[in-house]
């Protein structure tokens, strides 16, 4: 009864943890505080309640909506709260369960070699998680999480050396010491890098992305350098499973053009609301194109004043001083002529001043932009932007995102590891 009791209690401080983690997914990925503000809804921005923010069963009964505003809530939510419980809940039966198995009464266990590993271990489950629904939700696998995972991953291998027992340490899975962890996790960023150099060399496109990188790392470091063979070539195979069940069902939102997945960080831009670094050129065409627009605005006001000031000189010059009616009506249809002659000249050297501009704003233009190919618009600037649009919408060769299947296989790795031969878990790799 201990351990199915202590079971439902680990499910619940998993389900707990997975609601911090839905948090996470959400707010890693554009850029927000995971801590300030408080939880709150995102289309009508009221706090949630406590009694509305309790795990799985809250979305339950508000049947996937908000109490305030009726937006929909996404599913999602209360599956990872669910997956993060009964992960948690695995985790605590595999590391108590046989050491549970020796004694007569579970006072007698030794909760210092059970807890440390799995509060470890858990949060390597955690990050895991997350990681897996902001590359399946965003295509990125953020650094600011596997970095740091990383560095916990290499010190929880010093902590199990130093806070277990020899025996216990080998009977857990997997018996990770400082130097296999280390290893591990020089040998995932390697392993990752070798694939990208060598799928570039041969097609001439990323194999894979700058993210699965620090996440192979991340992996190595927390399972061990043996673990990275299981991991590479599990993962390999369930992605190209996957891949034959969307294509044969038509799940095209879980197939992505290559582009799309590898060009991490113009979509990290993107997500933070920023612009993309390669929209310099545009900023600098809209630049000139409004500098010589002001030129142009400012020579015909110019030339308008002039032409107004010398017709009224002229006027001013061949009128008499006494005017009979018959002279005036004269002199008033002069007046008219002048001043319906005087603006067509003004639009005609307007017009001569508007095309040097326009020449020399091309020219400063054509400078800037040696290597790019200009297209002319209905009004006769020059502009790049349908060129760039155009690059953009080359497409790639479909892929999909590699990261929550590395996700999946080292979970694998990490629970079913102990059940499976040893030819395939490289148990005997890590003595």
């Amino acid at each position: 009864m201990f351990l199915i009791y202590s079971a439902l209690f680990a499910f619940t401080f998993g389900a707990v943890i997975g609601s911090f983690l839905n948090v996470v997914i959400h707010r890693v990925p554009i850029g927000e505080s995971v801590v300030s503000p408080p939880s709150h809804c995102p289309t009508c921005g009221n706090g949630i309640a406590w009694y509305d923010n309790v795990p799985i069963l809250s979305w339950v009964m508000l049947g996937g909506q908000c109490r305030n505003c009726e937006t929909s809530i996404s599913p999602r939510y209360a599956a990872v709260e669910g997956l993060t419980g009964v992960l948690a809940a695995l985790l605590w039966i595999k590391l108590v369960g046989t050491p549970y198995s020796r004694v007569d009464h579970w006072a007698m266990l030794d909760f210092k070699e059970i807890l440390i590993p799995f509060f470890l271990y858990f949060a390597f489950v955690a990050v895991c998680i997350a990681l897996a629904f902001i590359d399946l939700e965003h295509l990125i696998v953020p650094h600011e999480l596997t970095i740091p995972a990383i560095l916990i991953g290499i010190g929880a291998s010093f902590l199990f050396e130093a806070s277990t027992n020899p025996v216990a340490q080998m009977e857990q899975w997997p018996p990770i010491t400082p130097s296999v962890s280390i290893i591990g996790a020089v040998l995932g960023a390697l392993s990752v890098i070798g694939i990208f150099i060598v799928y570039f060399i041969l097609r001439g496109v990323a194999g894979m992305g700058g993210g699965d990188v620090t996440l192979m790392a991340m992996v190595g470091a927390w399972l061990g350098w043996p673990a990275i063979i299981f991991v590479f070539f599990a993962a390999s195979i369930q992605g190209l499973i996957a891949v034959g069940i969307a294509t044969i069902f038509g799940f095209d939102g879980f197939l992505h053009d290559a582009n799309e997945i590898f060009d991490e960080d113009e979509r990290e831009d993107t997500e933070e609301g920023k612009e993309p670094e390669d929209d310099d050129g545009d900023k600098e065409q809209a630049a000139d194109t409004e500098s010589s627009e002001e030129n142009l605005d400012a020579v015909s006001d110019h030339e308008d004043t002039d032409a107004e000031r010398d017709a009224s000189e002229d006027a001013d010059d061949e009128a008499p001083e006494a005017l009979t009616e018959d002279d005036a009506e004269e002199d008033s249809v002069e007046e008219e002529d002048v001043e319906d002659s005087e603006p067509d000249a003004t639009i005609e050297d307007d017009s001569e001043n508007s095309e040097d501009v326009e020449d020399d704003s091309a020219e400063a233009n054509d400078e800037d932009e040696d290597d790019a190919s200009a297209s002319e618009d209905g009004e006769g600037h020059t502009t790049v932007v349908e060129v760039i649009e155009e690059e953009s919408d080359e497409e790639g060769p479909m892929a999909i995102p590699f990261g929550p299947f590395i996700v999946l296989a080292a979970l694998e790795h990490l629970y079913l590891g102990p059940l499976l031969p040893d030819t395939i878990s490289m148990a005997y790799m890590y003595f």
